[in-house]
């Protein structure tokens, strides 16, 4: 195969899959925004923090125990 015809041929392009949109959604990418843990994330209310962090910061972030 010479030059010209290397240039002549289309690039070939990557197809997303479907797995490649779940890998950005998956417990491994979401992390504690304080202590960066990925276990026992509390999601609810778009928090982002695990569940150890919340109970220390709770009532700094406004909510009451009851």
């Amino acid at each position: 195969m010479n030059q010209e015809e290397a240039k002549s041929k289309p690039a070939i392009k990557k197809q997303n899959s479907k797995n490649d949109k779940m890998k950005k959604r998956s417990v491994g990418i979401r992390q504690c925004k304080i202590c960066k843990t990925r276990k026992g994330m509390v999601r609810k209310y778009s928090l982002g923090i695990c569940r150890r962090c919340f109970k220390e910061r709770a009532q700094d972030l406004g909510w009451e125990k009851y």
